[in-house]
């Protein structure tokens, strides 16, 4: 299972869920794998921490030029391998913050029809777009 989470939130998962950060500044701590293709653009993520981007531009400008250009399927697929059943891709935002975490679980669920779900959470979470 892929599931969606927050650093800050990562004591409190499992051993059993591997977690793989997606941000393109991961903390300075974490020493876990990161999996790049997932990132948003230094550019993207500039323009929207200045305020100078809506959350449905956000949604549209991180599908069009990260997402659109992934193959879902082997995305979900190399996530699985990560070595254990479990894993959880992380960020920086909690669960009630906007995040592209969660445009990348829309994006999973709605091209593999796997459901990619926040951990702990028993809803899809979904801002805009």
């Amino acid at each position: 299972m892929v599931y969606t989470s927050y650093f800050a939130n990562l004591r409190k998962l499992p051993s059993t869920v591997y977690p793989v950060g997606i941000s393109l500044y991961p903390p300075h701590w974490f020493t876990g794998e990161t999996y790049e293709k997932l990132s948003p653009s230094r550019e993207l993520l500039l323009k929207y921490k200045s305020n100078n981007c809506t959350i449905p531009d956000y949604w549209d400008e991180y599908w069009s030029e990260t997402l659109s250009k992934l193959d879902p399927v082997q995305v979900h697929k190399e996530l699985q391998a990560k070595g254990t059943p479990d894993v959880a891709i992380l960020c920086f935002e909690a669960p009630d913050n906007f995040c592209h975490r969660f445009i990348t679980s829309h994006w999973l669920t709605q091209s593999t029809g796997i459901a990619v779900r926040e951990y702990g959470c028993d809803q899809h979470i979904v801002f805009g777009g």
